[in-house]
């Protein structure tokens, strides 16, 4: 084959590599993407739990699309927090310290 022939499939050979190395970098920001992701949303659920809300009745009204359960635990939260004052140990602190 010609030169030029040849240079060419070795510039369509490093191409290919480099396209073949930019995916698995892509695929591994996306795994790390995720598992950030899921980090953050345990943060949230662990948040939620320390308030004391009740988080596995939450989750499973999420997952069946089941807003009249979530808004119904939503308002008995807010009810609670209402009788107890404000329902996080932050809360309580920062109100107690204001309250001195």
């Amino acid at each position: 084959m010609s030169e030029r022939t040849e240079k060419l499939k070795a510039q369509i050979s490093k191409d290919e590599a480099k396209v073949s190395k930019l995916q698995e970098e892509v695929k591994t920001k996306k795994e790390k993407l995720k598992e950030l992701e899921n980090a953050e949303i345990m943060n949230n659920l662990n948040a939620l739990s320390a308030q004391g809300m009740a988080v596995s009745e939450i989750v499973e009204a999420i997952r069946c699309n089941n807003l009249d359960v979530l808004m119904s635990l939503m308002s008995d939260q807010e009810k609670q927090n209402d009788k107890s004052g404000t329902g996080s140990a932050f809360s309580e602190i920062k109100e107690e310290k204001t309250n001195e």
